[in-house]
């Protein structure tokens, strides 16, 4: 089994991030805006469509759709 890949369920990957992030925002050892700085950092390094994101588009995708991703309490 290859420890180094995340496993092939996505849906639940996803699940487990957006959990771990919000434990460690209600722990106190990220802040919001530490998430969004983190998350705005690694998306501005993803090649997406065979460019990588301008500033502007991943700051777009950060906070319109991954930053209530990540935070919002599901249910």
């Amino acid at each position: 089994m290859d420890t180094t890949r995340l496993p092939d369920n996505e849906g639940l990957t996803h699940l487990v991030l957006q959990a771990l992030v919000r434990k460690l925002v209600e722990k106190d050892l990220l802040s919001q805006a530490e998430v969004e700085a983190l998350l705005l950092d690694a998306a501005e390094g993803i090649d997406a469509v065979g460019d990588d994101l301008t500033p502007q588009a991943a700051r777009d995708i950060v906070r319109e759709q991954l930053l209530p991703a990540f935070l919002r309490r599901p249910g």
